[in-house]
């Protein structure tokens, strides 16, 4: 099982690496993994908000082009795998 889970964090980290490289195709995945707990918060007052939607992948875009693994040396024990 620790080991599935480590191939996913690397298969993650080398998606991310691959859209802040400009790769359209690795966005994409990442927007279409994301997009259940957007879409669960584009809600307000019990309706859908277009405009939330679209603000909230638009967060997304920014956070994925900022984030940083520099700081990172151990993805095992940054993500506290038993």
């Amino acid at each position: 099982m620790e080991e599935v889970i480590l191939i996913l964090l690397k298969e993650f980290r080398d998606t991310i690496e691959s859209a802040q490289k400009g790769d359209k195709n690795a966005l994409e995945k990442i927007l279409i993994m994301f997009k259940p707990i957007i879409y669960k918060n584009s809600f307000i007052k019990g309706y859908f908000d277009e405009d939330c939607f679209q603000e909230l992948n638009i967060e997304l875009i920014k956070c994925v082009e900022r984030f940083k693994f520099d700081d990172i040396k151990d993805i095992h024990s940054y993500f506290e795998c038993p």
